[in-house]
């Protein structure tokens, strides 16, 4: 299956996506999107503690290999969430857990309604044919 994707991403590339330019500001918002994105997901899953490799695996259930290439990535992410102090960790035996405290759950809640607010606008955006509603 994985190797279908490949194939079908390298004809899409020489094809439709050939066609497709994005300017500066166009790009730098679907980064922003995607990351924010993850950060969500990453939140959602640790409101129960968690080590990085189940943190892994519950990103690969939901279809986010990313990490996949490189787990340092990853625990980044982790390491710059517990420095605006919203996870706790610690170690048992070998393995460091993650969950989220007080502070993190407030700031999930907070983006799940933005990220709410944003896709139900997008929504209303497609369903009146485009015009801003």
């Amino acid at each position: 299956m994985e190797e279908k994707l490949k194939n079908l991403r390298k004809s899409m590339k020489n094809t439709v996506l050939k066609e497709l330019t994005f300017e500066k500001k166009q790009m730098d918002s679907i980064r922003k999107s995607y990351s924010e994105n993850f950060r969500l997901s990453i939140l959602q899953l640790l409101r129960k503690e968690k080590s990085g490799t189940e943190l892994l695996q519950g990103l690969r259930a939901r279809g986010i290999t990313n990490y996949d290439q490189s787990e340092a990535v990853l625990y980044t992410d982790l390491h710059e969430l517990e420095q605006k102090q919203l996870l706790l960790s610690r170690w048992i035996y070998e393995e460091k857990r993650y969950v989220l405290n007080r502070k993190g759950l407030k700031y999930l809640e907070e983006l799940e309604e933005s990220t709410n607010k944003k896709f139900s606008k997008r929504l209303q955006e497609l369903w009146s044919g485009g015009r801003n509603v």
